[in-house]
């Protein structure tokens, strides 16, 4: 043992001291040929390469390319001077070392095996008139070639270490920056076929295929060890299963590239495992920006499968699979876990058309997932079609909770705020508002226990339950029952088509809808009637996760007409209560509200009118009526109506059973009360049975005539008469007046409020009669005889008060002296 290692010393020993020897000569021949040597190496790279090269100086260096002794050039330019007078250098290095053969180098013979180049750049340039250094590799100086033989590489082995490698191309609008860490390549020739072994570390600061369209993979790491093989006879790359590990993730590549005219590619990336945020920093910027709104917390697989050709503007056709497994994905729309899907994505849907996103198409499959944690979904397949105005058709299972949905339509005017909705539908059509796809959606939606506020007028419904069914175009309400407030609703109804909320279709969108309830409380519904609010959720729409589906809810209050027909058992509205409510209503997008119908049962009678309400501006609207009132319990309902704004008298001082035909108009306020001023119309009207008790202005009247008589009950026989109303006056014509007490006639105009009275009363002289105080009063006629009366002309003075003044029939003008009681606060004062 110890005679072997001696032996091993001695042999070591002399190879040192050899090599010591081969290297002190070497150094010494260099000293003495240095200029010639740099000179050489100058001149052979320069004829090989088509350039002019510069290299300010030079050494010996026996480790750079160990154990190959090399030639260390240092601060080495190469520079193509032939298109530009300030040339931008093809290389720029530090260092350049190259390895030779020692005894062809002494014979004056130098051929490089091995190139070391470090921190330095490599620059390919091209202008826009398609000038470019790239020449310099194409062949070798013409005047050189018989010098060499066929056939011969320009090295064998190259280490590139801090390089950076810049490529622009202005002619077709790509520009690469790479910095290469560290790089080997070593090159073996065997017939046509050239193999390289290359070992990468590399950063990609960006890739711009085409940089009108924006950047790939920015500041990515890239690192390997594979081999390539390069055909020279077919001039074709091949990669073979090569791995790549990208920001060191594994990705294995196997493709084959065409370097002739042709430039066909194909190439095949598949990722087993490989997370979301790297593969979607990989991709085109736009794309990244797209993407950026979803994570994925474990990785996923993908495969890519790209073919076509690297000319200018050519798209090449990608095929990209990818598949997710009981993963967390993360999006606008909320956060699903247990998420597994498969999916795939291709760029040529139909092959007549060019390559590109409105050719594009992504299907997904078996979509399940646990929608924020708590809601089960699941589609069969999702396509979406065309990426730049995205067509999608899927089916969607899922039951979920109306605040998840909420959160994905973000209606700025309908808030989804409790409640389960089963969903199980089929849709067909955009993704956002589009005039050329028309939507089409089949299935249901089931409500259970729901709440949705209204926020333009602030309703809210709640308790809410029943279906909503999609067929086409046309969407059906059954038995959707709810409350607003204290009231009780039950619909059925049917949209006829939701085609206008999609195109700019000129046909009618129309909701026919059946209301039923036991009570309604009408001061819930009054926000029905008054001006939007104009408060909303006001969110942007490049916020909204589904903008179309968004808009379509918007827009529907105002774009969708309404027919109802309302069937109720009992109605309030503040004072005033119905029965048996039975209505007919339309709402107009243009006209407002119409009455075509309504008939109800109030105070022992019955009423029946129809009418419009149309909105004037945000605060008012302007209703117009025409009402029949039969028999109704006049005190009752004048106790209804807060006595219709009428303050000289009250529900208190009036009995009977009134009927009334009428053609009014009159103004609301935002809180359905009638705006002061603006009641006017025609009427005719009968009280039967009527009393006026304790009416002050009626008694003081007639006090001066029968002192000795009591007026604070008068009981009358038929009143009837036909009046107009306009700006709180009434005028009437002439009526008979026939009571227990008193037979008079009274026409002219009485002054609600205000100082317009201006009656006449006519009093025939047969009441200074005893009254029949046992026998109902009949009356006589207008028309009747009456004999001699004294007639009586009310007349406001201007200042609030009504002063009486009495004349003869034959037109005496004597007065009757006035007194304190002549003095009458104006009614309403």
């Amino acid at each position: 043992m110890k005679k072997t290692l001696k032996v091993t010393g001695k042999v070591l020993a002399v190879f040192i001291i050899l090599n010591l020897l081969g290297a002190g000569v070497l150094y010494t021949y260099f000293t003495k040929h240095k200029k010639e040597l740099i000179k050489k190496a100058s001149v052979e790279i320069g004829d090989r390469i088509m350039a002019s090269v510069k290299v300010k100086d030079a050494d010996i260096s026996w480790f750079g390319t160990f154990p190959y002794l090399s030639l260390e050039l240092k601060d080495v330019n190469i520079i193509d001077s032939s298109n530009s007078s300030n040339p931008i250098p093809f290389l720029e290095a530090n260092h350049f070392l190259v390895s030779f053969d020692i005894f062809k180098l002494i014979k004056g013979n130098f051929h490089i095996n091995r190139v070391l180049l470090s921190d330095g750049n490599i620059n390919f340039i091209r202008d826009s008139n398609k000038i470019s250094n790239l020449h310099i590799l194409d062949e070798e100086n013409p005047s050189k070639k018989a010098s060499h033989p066929p056939k011969q590489t320009l090295f064998n082995f190259m280490t590139l270490n801090n390089i950076r490698v810049y490529l622009i191309d202005k002619s077709e609008q790509k520009k690469y920056d790479i910095l290469v860490k560290h790089l080997t390549c070593e090159s073996d020739f065997d017939d046509t076929v050239t193999s390289f072994k290359i070992n990468m570390n590399t950063h990609i600061n960006f890739l711009g295929l085409n940089i009108l369209d924006g950047y790939y993979g920015k500041n990515k790491d890239i690192e390997g060890s594979f081999p390539l093989f390069l055909n020279s006879k077919s001039k074709i790359l091949t990669l073979k299963k090569i791995k790549l590990y990208v920001d060191h993730e594994p990705v294995i590549a196997d493709g084959t590239f065409h370097l002739d005219t042709a430039k066909h590619f194909q190439l095949d990336l598949t990722a087993k495992s490989i997370s979301f945020e790297n593969a979607r920093t990989s991709l085109l910027e736009k794309t990244q920006q797209t993407l950026s709104m979803i994570k994925v917390s474990k990785p996923i697989d993908i495969e890519i499968s790209m073919h076509g050709d690297t000319k200018y503007k050519s798209i090449p056709h990608v095929n990209l699979t990818f598949n997710i497994k009981d993963n967390i994905l993360t999006s606008p729309g909320g956060k699903f876990a247990h998420c597994s899907m498969t999916g795939n994505f291709m760029n040529e849907v139909d092959l007549k058309l060019r390559r590109s996103d409105t050719n594009s198409m992504m299907t997904v499959t078996d979509f399940d997932a646990l929608w924020n944690g708590i809601s089960p979904i699941h589609s069969n397949k999702i396509i979406v079609n065309n990426l730049i105005e995205p067509d999608l058709n899927f089916d969607l299972q899922a039951s979920c909770r109306l605040t998840d949905i909420d959160s994905l339509v973000q209606s700025d005017d309908v808030n989804l705020e409790e409640g389960i909705a089963k969903i199980d539908i089929v849709y067909k059509g955009p993704s956002n508002i589009s005039s050329k796809i028309i939507p089409d959606i089949t299935g249901n939606v089931s409500l259970s226990n729901a709440e949705i506020l209204y926020v333009p007028h602030n309703m809210r419904l709640t308790k809410c339950n029943g279906l909503i069914a999609f067929h086409h175009t046309a969407i059906s309400i059954r038995n959707l029952s709810g409350s607003l407030g204290n009231s009780s609703v039950s619909i059925n109804g049917k949209v006829n088509s939701i085609l206008p909320l999609f195109s700019n279709s000129k046909a009618e969108m129309l909701l026919n809808w059946d209301i039923s309830s036991h009570f309604i409380d009408l001061t819930q519904l009054v926000p029905l009637i008054s001006g939007r609010n104009h408060k909303h959720r006001n969110i942007k729409k490049e916020q909204k996760t589904l903008a179309g589906l968004s808009y379509a809810i918007d827009s529907f209050a105002e774009k969708c007409n309404i027919k109802t027909n309302f069937s109720i058992s009992k109605i309030v509205y503040k004072r005033f209560e119905a029965q048996n409510v039975i209505a007919e209503l339309s709402l107009n997008t243009r006209t407002g509200w119409k009455i075509q119908s309504l008939k109800l049962d109030h105070s022992g009678g019955n009423i029946m009118l129809n009418g419009s309400v149309v909105q004037s501006n945000d605060d008012n609207h302007k209703v117009l009526l025409d009402v029949d009132i039969h028999k109704v319990d006049v005190s009752k309902i004048f106790y209804a109506f807060d006595n219709f704004g009428i303050s000289s008298f009250n529900y208190n001082n009036l009995k009977g059973l009134a009927s009334l035909q009428a053609n009014l108009q009159l103004d609301l306020n935002d809180s359905a009360k009638i705006i002061p001023n603006s009641l006017k119309g025609e009427a005719s009207f009968r009280l039967e049975n009527g009393e006026l008790i304790d009416f002050k202005p009626i008694e003081e009247i007639c006090a001066k005539i029968f002192p000795t008589r009591n007026f604070k009950d008068i009981q009358f026989a038929e009143l009837k008469d036909k009046f107009t109303v306009a700006n709180y006056k009434i005028k009437m014509d002439k009526m008979e007046i026939e009571s227990n007490l008193i037979h008079l006639y009274a026409e002219g105009t009485y002054a609600l409020r205000g100082n317009a009275t201006d009656l006449t009363i006519q009093v025939p002289i047969n009441n200074l009669e005893m009254p029949d105080y046992y026998n109902a009063p009949e009356n006589k006629g207008l028309n009747a005889k009456t004999g001699l009366s004294v007639f009586i002309k009310a007349e406001d003075d201007g200042k609030g008060v009504i002063k009486f003044k009495y004349n003869s029939l034959g037109g005496s003008k004597k007065k009757v002296k006035s007194s304190k009681h002549d003095k009458v606060p104006s009614p309403g004062t």
